[in-house]
């Protein structure tokens, strides 16, 4: 995972330019505590695909490096 986008594992194939909603921490049952974000493909391939999130703002991507490196 990086501030632009993340690698998931899956046994779907997509399309490059497909929009995809990437859910995180939670089970598909429960809803307290859900997380998701829309993402468009960007390769697929072996059971992985490559997403970028979209409509991130570019000041926030700073913030989720910080976070990733652990600059507190």
């Amino acid at each position: 995972m990086s501030p632009i986008g993340v690698s998931i594992l899956t046994e779907k194939q997509y399309t490059a330019g497909t929009q995809v909603e990437v859910h995180f921490g939670v089970q598909d049952d429960n809803l307290s505590g859900r997380f998701e974000m829309r993402a468009v493909v960007r390769h697929c391939a072996k059971g992985r695909i490559g997403v970028q999130f979209v409509n991130v703002d570019p000041s926030q991507r700073e913030h989720w490096w910080k976070i990733m490196r652990g600059d507190f």
